[in-house]
């Protein structure tokens, strides 16, 4: 008989379950946001003209699927500006990612912690922190983080607040008891 080591007994059991194959399967796609500079062939605002022998939005040339090897290969083919296309998607993720992340683990904290304290103390301040969320649901999404963008000015760090304040109310109703 064979013998199994407790690592394999351990990595058989968390693969049966399917909410670690989820979790590990989404940590394996928010992990990318880190390796763009690892991964990209090409710097992505780097003009290629001059470099190599490409032209505005060139077909994808991968050598693996019968592109001639004497022409660059570039996954996703060039943009416009004749730049890489695979190296931009790649450092876009990064920005998405890490937009994305940063406005709801905001709306979570903030959401969370008012939340607590309107469970907490019930009473006048259960009231008034909820009907401040009720104002907030009250106005479409959209309108209202473009208006807290105008009131705060332009720029990606207002337009993340914008985005976080808008999501509270939706966290901050989770830890109330009902």
């Amino acid at each position: 008989m064979k013998s199994v080591s407790l690592w394999q007994i351990t990595w058989r059991r968390l693969f049966r379950r399917k909410s670690a194959v989820v979790a590990w399967s989404s940590w394996a796609c928010l992990s990318w946001w880190l390796s763009p500079p690892w991964l990209a062939p090409y710097d992505p605002s780097q003009v290629l003209i001059g470099i190599e022998e490409v032209k505005q939005r060139q077909d994808p040339c991968i050598h693996l699927f019968g592109c001639p090897v004497d022409q660059p290969q570039h996954i996703a083919g060039i943009d416009g500006n004749v730049r890489d296309q695979f190296s931009r998607l790649l450092y876009g993720t990064r920005l998405s990612l890490m937009i994305g992340l940063s406005t709801v683990t905001f709306a979570i904290i903030i959401g969370t912690i008012l939340g607590a304290l309107s469970g907490y103390f019930g009473g006048w301040v259960d009231t008034v922190i909820m009907r401040v969320m009720d104002v907030l649901l009250a106005f479409p999404s959209l309108l209202l983080a473009i208006a807290i963008v105008t009131v705060l000015g332009p720029g990606l760090i207002n337009a993340l607040l914008a985005i976080g304040i808008v999501s509270i109310p939706s966290y901050a109703a989770w830890c109330v008891p009902a």
